[in-house]
């Protein structure tokens, strides 16, 4: 599995990833979610963001999504996220 092979890595070199782990499952439009939030977090103001679920898959995740999906959001708890 990609995280074991990452702990492994970091563990190996002294390298340091920042990882978000979710609790189970999820769907690409709740990744879409935290990475706009974890890039917005840095600093960046994005209008949208792309990411590609396969070869033939792309979401499209804008400014207006994040902003709905936070508003959404405050009424209930956050995506399930833990920190490795």
């Amino acid at each position: 599995p990609l995280y074991d092979s990452l702990k492994d890595h970091c563990r190996r070199t002294g390298e340091s990833f920042k990882m978000k782990l979710f609790d189970g499952p999820t769907s690409v439009e709740n990744l879409a979610w935290m990475m706009f939030t974890e890039i917005t977090e840095m600093g960046f103001r994005l209008s949208h963001i792309e990411v590609r679920e396969t070869d033939t898959s792309v979401i499209s995740y804008t400014r207006e999504d994040w902003i709905r999906d936070n508003r959404h959001f405050a009424t209930l708890r956050s995506p399930a996220v833990s920190q490795p």
